[in-house]
């Protein structure tokens, strides 16, 4: 029984960082629009970097993927791709929370 609650500890723990941690890449989208908008684009590279890093640390390898091609844009100074990134992000970010959302049936 006591394999059961930890699991069960472990599992909520897990749900609890997934959350938090999709918060602050919320935050990273609205800092990234705001830089798109700004052209600012050593932010812009930073952001990236940092989703590039992040995502697959908690099971979401999108995030990174999108990350890589967001920091890439911000140091070859891309604007023509901030727009659909920023669109991309959005995207991402509404199907992440979606399915965060949508109740599991066992």
């Amino acid at each position: 029984m006591g394999s059961n609650v930890s699991d069960l500890q472990s599992m909520v723990i897990t749900q609890e960082l997934r959350a938090a941690y999709l918060q602050s890449v919320a935050a990273k989208l609205a800092e990234f629009a705001e830089a798109a908008q700004a052209r600012h684009f050593r932010i812009i590279a930073r952001i990236g970097h940092q989703l590039k890093g992040s995502g697959r640390s908690y099971g979401i390898p999108e995030i990174s993927l999108l990350g890589a091609r967001i920091e890439e844009a911000g140091q070859d100074r891309r604007v023509s791709l901030l727009d659909p990134l920023l669109a991309e992000f959005k995207n991402l970010m509404c199907r992440i929370t979606e399915a965060d959302t949508v109740p599991e049936h066992s």
